[in-house]
């Protein structure tokens, strides 16, 4: 089965890049969307499972997936071809090709040189996963809404990032609070207590912190 120009929102054409499939309690991998229907019976297209894709602008990539295939789970899988998951007992691999430059066009660029000097707008390409279908088959009529924030793993850009120690106050403990206020000479000493400032140049005092560098490492 080969994979051909798709077209989801606002017209852009976009291409495959990716497939994966998950238990259809497991979270949708991000950046991926699930195909969770089907275009012409609106029933649910895999029991227990999803095929979830991963769509980019033809324009900002130099390869995607150009061909599917269903083997038998038992089977090897071809080379060239990674496998995306197991359903029902069968493996779905596909296969990457680099995207030939007028894919996804309707028109030549002569064809666009000519329109332009007529004067006669071409009309869009077919708009849709399933253009054959016509506009009923071809997404759900709430992905024609205005997406959510929180559909699938779409990500609104216009939001303002929210850190975890926002709204969080940063002050002293009240106690320590209250010695600082109190004057320096006033504070009494305790002669049992001693520190040698040295010790802060030994091994006592020494900390790597290798933990918080691979946490902040794993920050996206």
């Amino acid at each position: 089965m080969m994979m051909g120009p798709t077209q989801i929102y606002g017209g852009t054409v976009s291409v495959v890049t990716d497939i994966t499939v998950v238990k259809d309690t497991d979270p949708i991998p991000h950046g991926f969307i699930a195909i969770d229907y089907c275009a012409d019976s609106r029933e649910k297209s895999l029991r227990k499972r999803f095929i979830c894709v991963k769509t980019e602008p033809r324009d900002s990539v130099v390869d995607a997936v150009g061909e599917v295939i269903i083997l038998n789970k038992q089977k090897k899988t071809p080379r060239d071809f990674t496998l995306a998951g197991e359903i029902d007992g069968a493996a779905l691999c596909f296969r990457v090709v680099v995207v030939p430059p007028a894919f996804g066009l309707k028109h030549s660029a002569s064809d666009r040189v000519l329109s332009s000097n007529t004067g006669k707008p071409l009309p869009p390409p077919p708009i849709g996963l399933y253009p054959q279908l016509g506009s009923s088959g071809s997404t759900p009529s709430k992905l024609n809404q205005q997406p959510d924030v929180n559909t699938f793993t779409i990500k609104n850009p216009g939001i303002a990032k929210v850190r975890g120690e926002d709204g969080v106050p940063f002050k002293l403990n009240p106690q320590l609070a209250a010695k600082l206020k109190t004057p320096v000479l006033d504070t009494p000493t305790d002669p049992a207590i001693g520190f040698d400032i040295r010790r802060l140049d030994s091994d006592e005092f020494s900390y790597s912190f290798s933990l918080e560098r691979a946490t902040l490492g794993n920050v996206p």
